[in-house]
């Protein structure tokens, strides 16, 4: 009757740990499906700021080209035209606001892919964790049917009387 009662709350205790572990795994997947999807808006993200980049770099090709252009003009232009010194100056001025752009934006990209890379790290550890609570749980199933057959046998021994 001891024994009984000591399976019986085994047996409890089992179902207990495993119903625990489902939860934790149910919670990790969960916590997974977040990190997935931020890694996903992480790297549309990454994408646009990539895209952004590189058509900020094309204007400032074409801003430096212009500039190139047209201070091989200044010197004549400035005798003639106040204005299209102002304009020069102005053209100048975007360009460096557009390098700065680009160089703020490569930090920022940068800055993503660390981000990215931590994610994905932990996202790693997360699948591990659940691997691991997946084994555990096929563990404490297998030593929850073993013990079952085993008192099973023993119930038939006992009736047989073997």
């Amino acid at each position: 009757m001891v024994q009984r009662e000591h399976l019986q709350k085994e047996k409890k205790d089992l179902l207990a740990a495993v119903e625990d572990l489902q939860h934790r795994e149910n919670h990790l997947q969960y916590q997974n499906q977040w990190v997935e999807i931020w890694l996903r808006e992480a790297q549309a993200e990454i994408q646009t700021l990539y895209d952004d980049t590189v058509t900020l770099r094309e204007k400032d090709k074409l801003l430096k080209e212009e500039n190139r252009s047209l201070d091989e003009k200044v010197a004549f232009l400035r005798a003639l035209n106040k204005e299209s010194h102002d304009r020069i100056h102005e053209k100048h001025q975007r360009a460096e606001e557009a390098q700065l752009l680009i160089r703020n934006k490569d930090k920022l990209i940068e800055e993503l892919r660390r981000r990215i890379a931590y994610e994905e790290v932990k996202n790693q550890s997360y699948r591990s964790i659940t691997e691991g609570q997946n084994q555990a749980v096929k563990d404490l199933k297998e030593q929850l049917e073993t013990r079952q057959e085993n008192k099973v046998l023993g119930d038939q021994n006992q009736v047989t009387g073997c």
